[in-house]
């Protein structure tokens, strides 16, 4: 009896199921409406999306190089919007918040890439560059071995936008694999080129270009969770002293960040992808596009009421729509 008693002052994996299974109620309970169609949407349309996008564009293309990024993450979104919804549900808050970041980390490349897609390959490739991409429109792209040191090379080349409508050579990508950083950089002087050493992925840059201050006003709480420092397992206080709480618990202000997060990001994904795949076989599909339609308007519903009860959420809703409405 002893052992018995003791045993029952522990906290283990059985008290945690049954906590997942009473919260996953009081999450329903609190929104039945909410819960059924976050639902019908990762089922109805984020899980066929990848099905319907058609013709990608030559993959040597600006176009047809976005177009196969984003095709990796719209095929490996409907895991992460599952596992969110499961993990918001059962009061999981800190584990969703982290996958969370991943997917809005992942609209905004789709986004910044989307405009700047000569950049995909920044973080993986040397550049050596002739001329500002930003003066180039349709661009392609060739393979090449280099014939001294037989490595490989990305020569990308273009049109200019303003003047004479003519070739140029914009910029050498050398893959990273197979050359070291002061070989690149030798070669991109040999070629009166200007070096730049590949870097890894900016975020801040990119949420700074389509909604400044967004990233440093009110970015850090993806941050903080997924480095350790914030929300944590709730605590409450006797007295002087506080005592953790075991086990998983509906916790309302906690369960709304992370919805309302989830309904910014479906609609982030339905949004851009008609505008990224302008291929796409969707609108022969009655009944997917009727749901696209349905859904967005559901989602746009749900973010204009939450903007309603939460006047001091304007500023926070004026960067997110920059984020969301536009690609």
């Amino acid at each position: 009896m002893k052992n018995k008693d003791a045993k029952n002052r522990f906290f283990d994996l059985k008290y945690l199921y049954n906590s997942e299974r009473k919260t996953e109620t009081d999450t329903y309970n609190q929104s039945p409406e909410i819960y059924r169609r976050l639902n019908e949407i990762i089922d109805k349309i984020i899980c066929k999306l990848p099905y319907f996008w058609g013709d990608f564009d030559n993959n040597l293309t600006d176009k047809g190089e976005h177009q196969y990024f984003c095709s990796l993450n719209y095929m490996q979104a409907p895991y992460t919007f599952w596992q969110i919804i499961s993990l918001y549900r059962k009061g999981y808050y800190l584990e969703a918040i982290i996958l969370c970041r991943n997917l809005f980390e992942t609209i905004i490349q789709m986004k910044y890439f989307y405009k700047y897609p000569y950049k995909i390959t920044d973080d993986w490739q040397h550049e050596c560059r002739f001329i500002n991409p930003d003066t180039v429109k349709n661009r392609k792209s060739e393979l090449f071995k280099d014939s001294e040191n037989n490595k490989s090379i990305r020569v990308v080349y273009g049109e200019l936008k303003i003047g004479v409508s003519k070739q140029v050579k914009q910029s050498f990508y050398y893959v990273e694999f197979e050359w070291t950083a002061e070989e690149a950089r030798q070669h991109c002087m040999q070629n009166n080129g200007k070096f730049y050493k590949t870097n890894r992925k900016n975020f801040k840059m990119m949420f700074e270009e389509f909604a400044p201050g967004f990233y440093d006003k009110h970015y850090p709480i993806f941050c903080e969770a997924a480095h350790g420092t914030g929300l944590k397992i709730p605590n409450k206080h006797e007295g002087a002293s506080t005592i953790t709480m075991p086990g998983c618990h509906y916790d309302v202000r906690k369960a709304d960040f992370i919805c309302i997060y989830l309904i910014i990001l479906l609609y982030a994904y339905i949004s851009f992808y008609s505008i990224i795949y302008d291929k796409n076989s969707i609108e022969k599909n009655a009944l997917l596009y009727q749901e696209i339609i349905d859904s967005k308007n559901w989602l746009k519903r749900i973010m204009q009421d939450h903007q309603k009860i939460n006047d001091k959420s304007v500023g926070w809703y004026d960067h997110i729509y920059k984020i969301i409405n536009n690609i």
